[in-house]
């Protein structure tokens, strides 16, 4: 077991898209799922992850990135993640 002294966690983790300029922002609630299939790319970046540390009286907030999330597959849809599988997205 580590101590929880030489640990080093991060405050906060982000999700940023690099494909975001890719869509359009006027499409209806209907067309999304068809837009992100036709535009999205196997090996595509989805995703880059930044992790951030809590800004102190001596150092201010810091942005790292940390990590880049693939996709390795075409994009395809499931029933069972549809139905079942929510993120929930909530700012601490």
């Amino acid at each position: 077991m580590i101590p929880r002294k030489q640990t080093n966690s991060p405050y906060e983790l982000r999700f940023k898209s690099p494909l975001s300029d890719r869509f359009d922002s006027s499409r209806s609630n209907n067309e999304w799922y068809d837009e992100i299939k036709n535009k999205v790319m196997k090996n595509d970046n989805l995703f880059e992850v930044y992790a951030y540390t809590i800004a102190t009286d001596d150092n201010p907030e810091t942005e790292v990135k940390i990590a880049d999330v693939r996709l390795l597959t075409e994009l395809y849809t499931s029933r069972w993640a549809d139905e079942r599988l929510y993120f929930r997205h909530e700012r601490v």
